[in-house]
């Protein structure tokens, strides 16, 4: 614990910082409270644009942990690129993602073109998450890229999808986009409705 409050620390010494990349795996050591610290510390990195975060299911990544990511992003305003990468962090729910993605919603982040989120095998995640998520993403007019992987989730069909495209054809610069729901429950009519937006 006192580790990390040194490299915490030393994280906001890097007010120039254009990149940061954090990958976290397999580290029993790290305490929830860490982990909300550490993303906490990204508001006062100013200049950043490009963020990937990235962790994998032996950390405990909470839905506290989510909300606080996202509000720390939205003080980033020079940020173009976002990589959130949370696959199998099971305690990580739609209410996590509701309360973090409506940092988003305040569309401060006026330069993002690029957003890859990955909330694989998260299985508190349904498609009431999944719709939060594309209602906020609606909000990011300047997105070129969106790469979104929401399979092995729960319950997630047809509505959702119908859903999520009307929100991310309103992206008038999107140039790439690929959603990943494999093992959904989509079927023929949620298929339609994405290829007929």
């Amino acid at each position: 614990e006192k580790n990390n409050q040194k490299f915490i620390k030393n994280l906001k010494r890097f007010s120039r910082l254009d990149t940061l990349e954090v990958e976290l795996k397999k580290n029993e050591r790290i305490s929830v409270s860490g982990l909300q610290n550490l993303v906490g510390s990204f508001a006062k990195l100013y200049t950043l644009r490009r963020l990937e975060f990235s962790v994998n299911w032996k950390l405990n990544i909470t839905d506290q942990t989510i909300q606080r990511l996202f509000k720390s992003i939205t003080y980033l305003s020079n940020l173009r690129d976002l990589v959130i990468n949370v696959p199998k962090c099971y305690n990580i729910s739609d209410t996590g993602l509701k309360k973090g993605v409506k940092y988003l919603k305040n569309n401060k982040l006026q330069k993002l073109e690029v957003l890859q989120l990955n909330f694989k095998y998260c299985y508190q995640v349904t498609q009431e998450g999944v719709k939060v998520v594309g209602q906020a993403i609606e909000k990011l007019k300047t997105l070129r890229d969106l790469h979104l992987d929401f399979s092995l989730i729960g319950n997630m069909g047809d509505e959702c999808i119908c859903f999520l495209s009307h929100n991310i054809v309103k992206l008038s610069k999107l140039q790439s986009f690929s959603l990943n729901l494999a093992h959904s429950m989509v079927g023929n009519q949620g298929l339609r409705d994405i290829s007929e937006k």
